[in-house]
């Protein structure tokens, strides 16, 4: 995930934000249980069962795709998908689905159950440039994941097949039917009741008491600022050999109140 950074103005006002948005990690002891039935339920139903890879679910994707008609599926277990997430590029290719195989391999026989799933919740993207679940659950809900609904545990399951079109800041309506799948899907699993299903509403967002979350991503000083802003904490803070330069504090903070100068004139401009 790209570094996350936030231009402020001279008096300490945020005024621009770029990159990855992290929080801590998750506990899977600490989560209430439809988080966990959540994402097992439409990523991996068989994930406490398998060894890493899951050949039904594999010929599952394989028949739906060839069949065609809703949408490419993919095979991929939540332990190939941490494989992927953390060791590996987003390349397609057979050398990179083997090499996938294998780390999914290594990790089960190195983690438990628990710290696999643990390790995705807290790394995979949830569109919007948040990374994790804490991330995400305070972001769209203004909730820590340890208190989460049964509905917005759904939704945000629903978000991790395809993060920006179904993300309920942009595409509420299409947000809101895949957490329905996902519902389904944990009736499907017997982790609730079918009329469980069907009277959970949509989760409501609550995104506006996050103040960052309301920093524009880019505007006409941002898009300026922004390339400069890291182009020079990489020159200051690393020499050729990636150790800190000798005096990179002082260089970063005449490189810093060179941004805030130019803070101050584009707001004076404004």
């Amino acid at each position: 995930a790209p570094p996350r950074l936030t231009l402020v103005s001279a008096d300490g006002e945020a005024i621009a934000r770029s990159g990855a948005i992290i929080d801590a990690p998750v506990r899977m002891a600490d989560l209430p249980p439809q988080v966990k039935q959540a994402f097992i339920a439409i990523e991996d139903r068989r994930f406490e069962s398998h060894w890493g890879i899951d050949p039904r679910g594999i010929a599952r994707a394989t028949w739906a795709n060839l069949a065609g008609g809703g949408g490419r599926q993919g095979g991929s277990t939540i332990t190939q998908q941490l494989a992927k997430i953390t060791f590996l590029t987003p390349e397609r290719s057979l050398s990179r689905k083997a090499h996938e195989v294998l780390i999914a391999f290594w990790l089960e026989a190195r983690l438990s159950k628990d710290e696999i799933l643990e390790r995705y919740l807290s790394n995979v993207y949830f569109g919007n440039n948040l990374y994790g679940l804490r991330a995400a659950s305070m972001r769209y809900f203004y909730r820590q994941p340890e208190k989460l609904t049964l509905a917005q545990a759904a939704m945000l399951a629903g978000l991790v097949q395809a993060p920006s079109r179904l993300s309920p800041a942009t595409n509420p309506k299409a947000a809101a039917a895949r957490a329905q799948m996902v519902l389904a899907a944990m009736a499907d699993c017997g982790f609730i009741t079918p009329a469980q299903a069907m009277a959970t509403s949509p989760a409501r967002l609550d995104m506006g008491r996050v103040r960052e979350a309301n920093l524009p991503n880019g505007t006409y000083f941002a898009d300026w600022a922004m390339p400069q802003a890291r182009d020079q904490a990489v020159d200051v803070l690393e020499n050729k050999n990636g150790a800190l330069a000798p005096g990179a504090h002082q260089q970063f903070g005449k490189a810093a109140g060179n941004l805030v100068l130019a803070t101050q004139y584009a707001t004076a401009v404004d």
